[in-house]
Order: structure tokens, then sequence, then C-alpha cells
């Protein structure tokens, strides 16, 4: 008719009303498989979109674990929870888990982002009941600066995350990787340091930083001689120069990546080295 129509905002869905997307496996073998039992974060931080969503949503139990069993009973090699903060709610937690090693498969590897500083005793001993390997942890630390935590609203224990980390390195069963972010606030080059230092002293079997603004897609993995791997993202496409006033490019860019991480690790030649040549 011509008339404009106002129809207000699309109401909030339950996740239990969204169908399960992977009725169908063909065309997904052999493949990442990615899944989202909740939406939505309970925290603040400010550099996060996730943050904007006020609310979390989960969806039921009774969906989700015989959605899962489909993955396992296709052999899956690996599902990535996208869930914001997987662990955010100890029963959902402990619910998956528990049917993941009671139902293990002895192939499909489980990845979860987690905030390692709000685990329990329950969910840290399960951990060390698993297979190697059923589940790999992302656990982002972001930056060890009080100031900078502080600043962007983030609400975290470093002393638990680090016990918890610890405690699951201990446990030789589950990979780990930790995150950092280059150009949040208060953040200068040797505060940056001691926060790279202090996360690489956690013994992550990989450690990524990620710059907030612009980003290339450009990730060096560098094998530094101890099992682990170190990865980096540059801002900065090849040609481009950086503001005198935004410090993050160098931040990443230097991080002693190709000079010498810890006292302890040989020095990395990144122009020499296979895998990163090989991305270029």
């Amino acid at each position: 008719s011509g008339e404009i129509e106002e129809h207000g905002p699309q109401r909030i869905l339950s996740l239990d009303e969204i169908p399960f997307y992977y009725d169908d496996m063909a065309g997904f073998e052999n493949r990442i498989v990615y899944y989202e039992s909740s939406r939505g974060c309970p925290f603040s931080c400010s550099y996060c979109l996730s943050s904007i969503d006020k609310t979390v949503r989960f969806r039921s139990l009774d969906l989700v674990l015989p959605e899962l069993q489909f993955f396992l009973d296709h052999k899956v090699p690996q599902v990535k929870f996208v869930d914001r903060t997987f662990n955010c709610k100890r029963e959902h937690t402990l619910g998956i888990w528990r049917y993941l090693v009671e139902h293990d498969n002895g192939i499909t590897n489980f990845h979860f982002e987690v905030s390692a500083d709000i685990f329990d005793e329950e969910e840290l001993e399960l951990i060390g009941k698993m297979r190697p390997g059923l589940i790999q942890l992302e656990i982002g630390v972001q930056s060890t600066n009080p100031d900078t935590i502080r600043e962007i609203h983030r609400h975290m224990d470093l002393v638990k995350l680090k016990r918890a980390v610890d405690r699951v390195y201990d446990y030789r069963n589950t990979h780990q990787h930790l995150d950092l972010i280059a150009g949040l606030p208060y953040e200068n080059y040797e505060s940056f340091m001691r926060s790279f230092d202090d996360v690489y002293r956690m013994r992550p079997d990989q450690l990524q930083t990620l710059e907030l603004g612009e980003r290339a897609l450009h990730r060096v993995r560098i094998h530094a001689g101890v099992g682990r791997e170190v990865a980096h993202r540059r801002q900065l496409a090849p040609g481009r120069k950086l503001p005198e006033n935004d410090r993050a490019g160098d931040l990443v860019h230097e991080l002693r990546v190709d000079r010498r991480v810890v006292a302890d690790v040989p020095v990395h030649d990144a122009a020499s080295c296979r895998n990163c040549v090989s991305l270029y």
C-alpha cells in the first residue's frame, strides 16, 4: 500500500526456540563445528560487544545433551562452543561436562571459553578426570595491570585465575589457550611486557595477543622449543604507517617475539621460520 509500518523491536527469543542447525552432517565432515549453549555474558567488559546484551540465556540441557550426542555419534573432530563465558552457570557447566565424560567417544574434542577464576573445586576435579584431549580451554586474561582491569570494568581475580591454570596444567590432560589484549587503557609498552611475562609464566599451551582497533589477520606462530605456541596478530598491513599516538601496533609488533620471549627460550627468527614464512 506504500505506507510505512512500524513493528517495534524483535522480542528476545528463548534459545530453546532456535532450531538445531546440524541435522545433516553432509559437508561438515572433518571440520570444526560451532555450537552455542548460551548467549550473552554476565560481565560488562567495556571492550566486548557481549557486554551490550544485559541478559544471559541458556539452552535447556534437555536439548543440549542430545545435540552433543549427535556430534559424538558422528565423531566430529572438534566442537567449538561459542558461549562467551561457558562456566558462568555452575549447573549448566557440570551438566554438560559430566555428560561428555560419561559418553566420551575417544575422538571428539570440545573447546570452551571460560573464566578460570570462577572455577570451583568440583569443576576442577572433574577436569582432572577427563580423557586427555576431551576438552580444551580458552581463558581471557587480557591484562595483569590492575589499573587497566579496573578501567575496563573487568571483574577478575588474578590469583584465583593463576591457581586454576596451574591446577589444570598439573593434570597434563587439557590444552589451555590464554589471551591478552594490546592497546587497553593505562597500558604502555612496559606494562604490556609485564602482562606478557606474567601470562607466559603460567605455561599456557598457546598464548595469543590481540590488538584493539583495525586488525590484519596475520598470525605469527612461534614454536619456542618448550612445546608451547605463542601467537600474535599485527594491526597494520605492510606499507601502512602507525599513528604517532598509537602504541598498540608497537606493543604487538615487538613483544620480544623476534628477539627473546623469556630468558630461557631461544631467540626466534621469524624471517627464517618455516611456520611463519608460510603465512605470508
